[in-house]
């Protein structure tokens, strides 16, 4: 689950954190530009992030692209 961290009415984060317990076992990754220290288990995504690195960081977490 890729998820910007600013979103309207709530921020990514809670967002990741309220489906985790509905989608075991799945991978969260928080896009942002601004620095935030996610918690343990949720990767960071910078912006701005090109079509490469995406790629890259989906394979590095095992996710055939």
């Amino acid at each position: 689950v890729i998820s910007d961290y600013q979103l309207g009415g709530m921020d990514g984060l809670t967002l990741l954190k309220e489906l985790r317990g509905r989608l075991p076992g799945a991978r969260f990754f928080l896009h942002s530009a601004t620095t935030i220290v996610p918690p343990s288990g949720i990767g960071m995504l910078p912006k701005p992030l090109d079509e490469q690195e995406l790629l890259t960081i989906l394979r590095s977490v095992g996710v055939s692209a």
